[in-house]
């Protein structure tokens, strides 16, 4: 029985790499989408519904979102996406709920390129600029006009990404009115 020790003890030591070199990582990718309601007034009376919900809240740099990527066993990959998605929507949902400041989800657990500061500022941004690329004469409207907004976070990629064996997952994160001003 003690003869067979070292030989039980050389066999897990040369296996031991081998377990490490099948350890791999898989990414998803994640990105903001907004639902825009209405022009309002200061009073919240909606004067211009707008009902459309748009893509991309553009970072500094002009890319539209950002990658978690997480590790786990090469046999496992849909666990690794599942994981990713996860550390992707923790980011979405920690930002959504703390607009003002970057949260610390968004910048560990694997999750890259993600350069939002102020999201808020970023939406209220988008949400405005959107009315304008609509045509809407900004004359008739109150000085300054609210839009509700609903900030969406989506998660997308190859099977995982979604939870399960789903390939994407959007949630609704949080609701705001934002203030556009008229030039």
């Amino acid at each position: 029985m003690n003869a067979r020790f070292p030989f039980l003890v050389i066999a897990v030591l040369w296996a031991l790499p081998a377990v490490a070199e099948n350890t791999v990582e898989r990414s998803c990718k994640a990105a903001y989408r907004l639902h825009l309601g209405a022009i309002e007034n200061a009073g919240g009376a909606a004067l211009i519904p707008i009902a459309d919900v748009i893509g991309g809240i553009a970072n500094p740099d002009g890319s539209f979102g950002f990658t978690a990527r997480r590790g786990y066993g090469a046999t496992v990959p849909d666990r690794c996406r599942r994981r990713a998605g996860e550390a992707a929507m923790a980011c979405l949902e920690a930002h959504a709920n703390a607009r003002g400041t970057m949260p610390q989800q968004c910048t560990s657990d694997g999750v890259t390129d993600y350069q939002i500061a102020n999201l808020e500022a970023v939406v209220r941004a988008r949400a405005c600029e959107e009315v304008r690329k609509r045509g809407i004469d900004e004359s008739i409207l109150p000085r300054p006009y609210y839009i509700k907004v609903t900030i969406k976070g989506m998660v997308f990629g190859d099977s995982g990404c979604g939870g399960g064996d789903r390939n994407k997952i959007e949630r609704d994160l949080a609701a705001l009115r934002v203030a556009c001003p008229v030039n």
